[in-house]
């Protein structure tokens, strides 16, 4: 026995999700006489999609990795910050950027299935680390292993062939690779526009580190300027030389950032912008596609054939740049000034031929001459 009403429609609460659930109801007069034969009828409630074991992983002093369980019937998790609406994703992990050391934040989880229904939310507080404490922890109660280890140094450092003063910061992942099987590096540290690389990997190949140098100036290994308006200049390394090559990875791409405010002031729009990669002789343009923004970046993804230098540029052809150097130069004229000093050279070498052969005509004509 539930309640009695007078009315002809009760709401049935509290029920468990996508449960079979039977409800009987039994007349009763105004004199209160009940009838006893039951009237019944069943119905199953709706599946709701759950998601489950939310943690934080990969907590930095600007940085906090999200990771949970989620349901098979589960398309979406919308995530909010201190009540304010953060992102909507489709996987099971989120990376939140940008945040101030030593400062907690309030998330809440709430997942949704393909038809818009909305399953049960769910909280967590975490907090960042401070940036003297020296790397990133681990929160929440979830036994779930991060999939890549991160950690970070300034400067060229052991291994790069960079001089020391053109790499701005580093940025180092770990990854245990095994045979036909996804791969994924995170980095998180600030000012690294690079969020992550992936790739599928094809053999057993152990713990393979990748490295990201956010550069000041354009590498030493490139011999030229990219063409547009230049963001940053990044170097992507997987393994040790030699490691990234078609044998043991296939279907490689990179996820970065663009501040919005830099797009907004060079009066650019997220259209212009490409990922390109130095291939050992000229720059080639990646195809690259926006996946998302919030109010401080878009996010961008790029296919890429391999790792080595690469450039986040936009589509503009920009009158300056900044060569290895650091002076300034322009691209149109650089190209000119070479095609001038060749087609100079032709021409000394033309015109000193004909001055010998002038020389050797009037030789021998003279020789007739006098004889």
């Amino acid at each position: 026995f539930v309640t009695t009403t007078p009315s002809n429609s009760y709401n049935a609460t509290g029920l468990s999700n996508g449960a079979e659930h039977t409800i009987a109801i039994e007349t009763v007069d105004t004199s209160g006489n009940i009838n006893t034969a039951q009237v019944s009828d069943t119905a199953t409630t709706l599946k709701l999609p759950v998601i489950s074991n939310v943690a934080g992983r990969n907590i930095r002093a600007t940085s906090i990795t999200l990771e949970w369980d989620a349901s098979e019937d589960t398309a979406t998790v919308q995530i909010s910050v201190n009540g304010i609406l953060l992102d909507t994703v489709t996987g099971p992990t989120y990376v939140h950027n940008g945040l101030n050391e030593s400062t907690t934040y309030n998330y809440t989880l709430v997942p949704f299935n393909q038809n818009g229904l909305k399953g049960e939310a769910i909280s967590i507080s975490l907090a960042t680390s401070s940036s003297s404490s020296g790397g990133g922890s681990s929160g929440g109660s979830s036994s779930k292993k991060s999939s890549s280890s991160s950690s970070s140094g300034g400067g060229g450092g052991a291994g790069s062939v960079e001089d020391f003063a053109n790499v701005a910061l580093k940025d180092v992942a770990t990854r245990y690779l095994r045979m036909n099987a996804n791969a994924t590096y995170e980095f998180t540290r600030e000012g690294n526009p690079i969020q992550s690389i992936s790739f599928y990997s094809l053999k057993n190949s152990g713990e393979i580190t990748s490295t990201i140098e956010v550069l000041n100036n354009r590498s030493k290994l490139v011999s030229m300027n990219p063409e547009g308006l230049l963001y940053k200049y990044v170097n992507i390394w997987v393994g040790k030389a030699g490691f990234a090559t078609p044998a043991n990875i296939e279907d490689a791409q990179v996820r970065f950032i663009v501040s919005n405010s830099w797009m907004e002031e060079m009066a650019i729009s997220a259209d212009d912008i490409s990922l390109q990669r130095y291939n050992g002789s000229a720059w080639e343009i990646l195809p690259t596609t926006l996946e998302g923004n919030n109010t401080g970046y878009s996010i961008f993804k790029a296919q890429t054939p391999g790792f080595s230098p690469f450039a986040i540029t936009a589509g503009k052809k920009f009158a300056a740049s900044i060569d290895g150097t650091g002076e300034n130069s322009t691209i149109e004229d650089i190209a000119l000034e070479n095609t001038k000093t060749e087609k100079s050279r032709i021409w000394t070498y033309i015109m000193a031929f004909l001055l010998v052969g002038i020389l050797v005509v009037g030789y021998e004509y003279m020789k007739r001459y006098k004889s």
